[in-house]
């Protein structure tokens, strides 16, 4: 503990150092920004280990060590550095995917397919109405939405009713990776999870065509852009098998610098999907699940993203705690952390009724719930998208999910972790190893 404070505290003051005395390339631009990613990685990094020995998931200190550097904390990182790392962020978002659908082994979720069903469905119906019903009554009586009308305090109460049933696949998996959990309890919440991805991107098309009719009446309603969707859907999973193909056949027969490979591979289907209107996210979860499940090249997919995930991990969660808006917390913090609890009570209940009616036997079920917790990507997607649509309330509802997704971020991936560890699939001495 003593050496990394000791190695953090070098790190700041160098930090310190190159700013007050710049010299020779670093003052330059690309040079300014290769020391801010390298600053990212080591701080990331440091922050992690340092809350690792007290039992705290190392993603934590990755997303804390972001919020302090950022633009909206000690600024050593800028706006425009953050939007530079957006590339690395992409290609470390579907890496991640990747290594999700990657652990979905099928022959392990077919003793827990009763429990990925009922549970999804019932989180995605109840937290949706929950979510909803509750949100509306909290905008009636917040300052900043009270002068709006009551069909747009219904649209900003369906929006948020949705972006709350939504999960992160990725803190998920790095929580997973991290512990090193195995067994029923970790399959069946990689399995809620990226189901519920999909449901969740579905359901917001969805309430985006209710918005249009609510201003537009029911001529606006457009079930092309459904069909659409479902086309895209379809066809990024049509995509991903292609590439779980692919994947295999390099894995298996060319095995040269496998892990350039694949950070080559997940830029380009980064990059692809964006072109052809693609979930690049689909796309690797179904390329990983293929991989694992149609070959037998599973093991080595696994492995050799493990020899490059600490990094990956580091930026994409640096990256991501920099990128949150500490201001928007600021200004909604009472409102946000009602959310966050009404939320947190929807989860549990929904979670309970859905292992109940499933049947599944799991050992610790008034913890479970927790592994459901965590947000992240989706949620910011999902909440960027509401300004393509022209909502004169959209940018106050973005950031208040903004402000949502900081305090999930920093409570959720701790209160995951200690839910696995209560189920059994990650026990305390294997938890607290790497």
């Amino acid at each position: 503990m003593k050496d990394r404070l000791s190695a953090l505290f070098i790190v700041f003051a160098l930090v310190l150092i190159v700013r007050l005395y710049p010299y020779g390339e670093l003052s330059e631009v690309q040079g300014a920004k290769a020391f801010s990613l390298g600053f990212v990685v080591l701080t990331g990094y440091l922050l992690g280990e340092i809350l690792a020995p007290i039992r705290l998931p190392r993603i934590t200190g990755y997303l804390l060590a972001g919020m302090l550097i950022g633009p909206y904390a000690l600024k050593i990182v800028s706006k425009e550095s953050v939007k530079d790392f957006l590339l690395i962020d992409q290609i470390a978002l579907t890496l991640i995917a990747l290594t999700a659908g990657g652990e979905l082994r099928l022959a392990n979720l077919k003793r827990c397919w009763k429990g990925i069903i009922s549970i999804t469905l019932n989180q995605t119906v109840w937290v949706f109405l929950w979510g909803t019903f509750t949100t509306y009554i909290l905008v009636s009586y917040a300052p900043i939405f009270a002068p709006l009308s009551t069909q747009a305090k219904w649209g900003i109460s369906l929006v948020i009713g949705v972006i709350a049933i939504a999960q992160s696949p990725s803190t998920t998996i790095a929580i997973i990776t991290e512990t090193r959990a195995s067994g029923l309890s970790s399959d069946l919440a990689l399995g809620v999870a990226v189901v519920k991805d999909v449901i969740v991107i579905t359901l917001f098309t969805c309430v985006l065509m209710a918005l249009g009719m609510m201003d537009q009446g029911l001529e606006a309603l457009e079930w092309e852009k459904l069909l659409r969707l479902g086309e895209e859907l379809l066809l990024s999973i049509g995509v991903g098998v292609l590439a779980g193909i692919a994947l295999s056949f390099y894995l298996a027969k060319v095995k040269v610098d496998p892990i350039l490979f694949l950070l080559a591979f997940c830029y380009l289907v980064s990059a692809g999907s964006q072109s052809f209107h693609l979930d690049a996210l689909l796309v690797c979860v179904t390329a990983g699940v293929w991989v694992t499940n149609a070959s037998s090249q599973g093991r080595e997919l696994i492995k050799t993203i493990e020899e490059s995930s600490l990094i990956i991990y580091v930026i994409f969660f640096c990256v991501a705690g920099a990128s949150l808006n500490l201001n928007a917390l600021a200004d909604m913090w009472i409102l946000a952390l009602l959310l966050v609890v009404l939320r947190m009570a929807s989860l549990a209940f929904s979670t309970w009724i859905g292992a109940y009616l499933s049947g599944i036997s799991l050992k610790s079920l008034k913890t479970y719930w927790m592994v459901f917790l965590p947000q992240a990507g989706v949620s910011l997607g999902l909440a960027a998208l509401l300004n393509r649509e022209g909502l004169s309330w959209a940018p106050a509802v973005k950031t208040l999910v903004v402000a949502c997704i900081a305090v999930n971020q920093i409570i959720g991936p701790i209160l995951m972790k200690y839910a696995l560890i209560k189920s059994g699939d990650a026990p305390l001495e294997k938890a607290s190893t790497r």
